[in-house]
């Protein structure tokens, strides 16, 4: 076998390797396996140095420089990426001591801050670009100028290098409740939906919404929104949304006669709409039952009408479209084993 065989297969067993390891830790946490196992009870922030040590290896392991995906990785990925988890396994297990005696350590949580802090935002740059960072980094840099500012915005002044140490200790900063929430809820419900997928929860909401919609006016594009809403009360992702539903949607759209643009750009809003519809709705939903100290219930419901109101304009929308361009219904042979 050549190198150049060799050589995905590796990239994608280490890829794998850390997504499993972030799943396996994240599905322990919810069931409380760390505090069986070792006798006592560990702070969330602990659990989420881990994770956001995985979750930066995985980061560096499968994307390029310029924010592509990596066939392979280098070495250079790999150390990057032992020196991300090795750091943050570090922090979560000093953690404790650097929560209450952080300025009595100046060069053990400099060394971390410098370490993690440029990590978090090359991985953040490699995900979603630079928009996103220019933010993150306007509002880090304000630290350093705000005491010069008029009030009321006027802030606490800073040197630089115990700002970078408050950004990744402080539990108002990095490791603070987005990162929690993102760790100990939003990744089970995700585990989760993936699993009610993998069991046949997804063809059985494509399924539905082909025996219900197939037989209308423009029914394809019709069949795509009810299947991404169904889809997004056990995803909350608009991804895996389009991932799962997409598939046979915009096919179906294409074949019946809507362009190609419009069929993904209806699949696209479509499965958007399936992030914020409940009672999952992704990760913003449970940082507002936090942050609010709201029930995520009263959140969950108070997002019905919002969520069944964006599918009603949609589905008028794709009405609209079925007229202008004349596409019937779907012929009772090219449906699924659905009977309709």
């Amino acid at each position: 076998m050549t190198h150049a065989e060799t050589t995905p297969r590796f990239g994608w067993s280490i890829e794998h390797l850390l997504a499993l390891l972030i799943t396996a830790i994240a599905v322990a946490w919810t069931a409380d396996l760390p505090r069986v196992l070792l006798s006592k009870p560990l702070l969330v922030q602990e659990f989420s140095l881990v994770v956001l040590g995985l979750c930066l290896a995985l980061t560096f392991v499968t994307r390029t420089v310029r924010g592509t995906k990596k066939v392979s990785p280098d070495i250079g990925s790999l150390v990057i990426g032992a020196i991300a988890i090795a750091t943050a396994v570090y922090a979560a297990t000093r953690y404790r001591v650097m929560s209450e005696e952080l300025y009595y350590h100046p060069l053990e949580s400099g060394i971390v801050a410098v370490i993690l802090f440029p990590l978090v935002i090359e991985s953040l740059r490699r995900l979603v670009g630079w928009p996103l960072v220019v933010i993150v980094l306007l509002f880090a840099g304000y630290g350093l100028v705000g005491d010069l500012v008029p009030a009321p915005l006027t802030a606490r002044p800073w040197a630089p290098q115990d700002l970078v140490t408050h950004l990744v200790w402080d539990m108002t900063a990095m490791v603070g409740l987005p990162l929690s929430i993102g760790t100990t809820v939003v990744i089970p419900f995700i585990v989760f939906g993936v699993v009610l997928n993998r069991a046949g929860g997804g063809e059985f909401f494509s399924d539905l919404a082909i025996a219900t919609m197939g037989g209308l006016r423009g029914g394809a594009a019709k069949i795509a929104i009810v299947a991404s809403a169904l889809f997004g009360t056990i995803s909350g992702s608009a991804v895996s949304n389009v991932a799962s539903t997409g598939v046979i949607s915009i096919p179906l759209m294409k074949r019946s006669g809507f362009p190609a643009r419009l069929a993904a750009a209806t699949e696209c809003v479509a499965s958007t709409g399936g992030q914020f519809m409940p009672p999952v709705m992704g990760a913003a939903a449970f940082l507002m039952a936090e942050i609010s100290q709201t029930p995520y219930q009263a959140i969950a419901l108070a997002a019905v009408l919002p969520a069944l109101f964006f599918f009603v304009a949609v589905f008028l929308q794709s009405d609209s479209d079925a007229v202008r361009l004349k596409i019937a219904a779907i012929p009772q042979e090219q449906r699924k084993r659905t009977g309709c």
